[in-house]
């Protein structure tokens, strides 16, 4: 048994060494079968030439997708990739586009674009088809009579309608962009010169709002038991109201920051029992100048702090002197006992800038004779009834002409 087994061992290695080659020699056959396919293709493909249509192609078509529409040129792409789409049914006048439309071919098939291009006749040919077109228009237009300066004056009175919509007017100082402008940073520095203690755990009202940026950050900061802001202009106070979402959804730690933007606050809104910032801030759109005394007459004090800033000079220009002894009447009515104004008017030399928004505004300003240095002794007189007053320290980023 042992003998045969070395003798079967012993011939094994020429067996091996034998079909090893004739499987390389297969292997050898086969790389050179499926070069020579390759070369084969690529022969094919160079020396095969390629359907044009029967005129030469557009220079406003030089990829040649116009050709599509010859049902010879689709038939062959068919029958190469069954996958093309047909000839849509709409396109009944294939022919007749083929025909009438004048095409030029490409010099070179490897750039069809013409970025590389060097041919001047070629650029001559496509510009005397531009010029062709020119001369097609302005006969068009001769045709019909003077067409194009009609068009151009209506162009020009459309122009000018877009204009004027588009530009609009602030006659109540209700920007936008207020605080962009007053405030370099997102903290106001007027609050630097308030106490905490006239407004925490008071009712506060804050008079022209605009975006509540002023509002949010002393109900955050001095806690007051509610704070309402009312602005004339209704779109600013629904972005007050997205400030308090942007606001509260940054103070949350516990959620991500994306979950509090998409979906809101977590919390619920406006709550007259609670003083936790945001329960304790409510906007509202209100115009606070009342129509007749005997209104203001009805009012209650239901406020601790009203706020007034930079806001007389809009009302003085947008209902004269009696607008101005309205707003401080109410503001004297809906305060409580021992209740505080904080004013801040604007000098009467800011009003010039703003005189020609509207024909009201110019004659409510012709006719004034209140002046805004007169509105201290006002207020301090019977006709209103206040106390003091005490003048606050400016801040450092006063802006002139709001």
């Amino acid at each position: 048994m042992s003998e045969i087994g070395i003798a079967v061992g012993s011939k094994s290695p020429t067996n091996e060494i034998n079909q090893s080659g004739k499987d390389r020699v297969k292997k050898v056959n086969f790389n050179s079968n499926k070069r020579s396919k390759k070369l084969k293709i690529r022969r094919s493909l160079s020396t095969e030439k390629c359907l044009l249509p029967s005129k030469p192609q557009d220079p406003t078509d030089p990829l040649n997708l116009r050709s599509l529409l010859d049902p010879e040129i689709n038939n062959r792409l068919k029958a190469d990739t069954p996958h093309v789409s047909p000839i849509h049914p709409r396109v009944a006048n294939a022919s007749a586009i083929l025909n009438d439309s004048k095409i030029l071919v490409p010099p070179q098939t490897n750039d069809p674009l013409m970025l590389n291009r060097e041919d001047t006749e070629y650029d001559k040919r496509v510009r005397s088809l531009k010029k062709r077109k020119r001369k097609l228009s302005k006969e068009t237009n001769d045709a019909t009579g003077q067409v194009n300066k009609k068009s151009r004056h209506n162009k020009v009175d459309k122009i000018k309608k877009q204009k004027s919509g588009k530009q609009k007017l602030f006659i109540y100082g209700n920007y936008d962009r207020y605080y962009g402008y007053r405030n370099k940073t997102t903290h106001d520095c007027r609050l630097n010169s308030w106490n905490k203690e006239w407004f925490y755990g008071k009712d506060c009202l804050d008079i022209g709002c605009n975006v509540g940026h002023l509002t949010i950050e002393l109900a955050k900061k001095f806690n007051p038991n509610k704070i309402v802001g009312i602005d004339i202009d209704g779109s600013l106070i629904d972005k007050a109201r997205s400030n308090i979402v942007r606001v509260n959804a940054s103070s949350n730690s516990s959620f991500p920051i994306s979950f509090n933007i998409c979906h809101g606050p977590l919390i619920d809104g406006f709550d007259d029992n609670d003083q936790t910032f945001p329960k304790n801030i409510l906007f509202k759109q209100e115009n606070y100048i009342a129509e007749s005394m005997e209104e203001i007459d009805k009012e209650k004090p239901i406020y601790d702090v009203i706020l007034c800033l930079s806001l007389t000079k809009w009302v003085h220009l947008n209902w004269g002197d009696e607008g101005i002894k309205k707003l401080f009447k109410r503001i004297f009515m809906n305060l409580r006992r021992g209740g505080m104004l904080i004013l801040e008017p604007q000098s009467f030399d800011s009003y010039r800038k703003k005189k020609r928004l509207s024909n009201t505004i110019r004659q409510n300003f012709d006719e004034i004779k209140f002046m805004p240095q007169q509105f201290n002794d006002y207020l301090l007189s019977k006709e209103i009834g206040f106390a003091s007053c005490q003048t606050l320290p400016t801040p450092n980023d006063t802006v002139q002409g709001l």
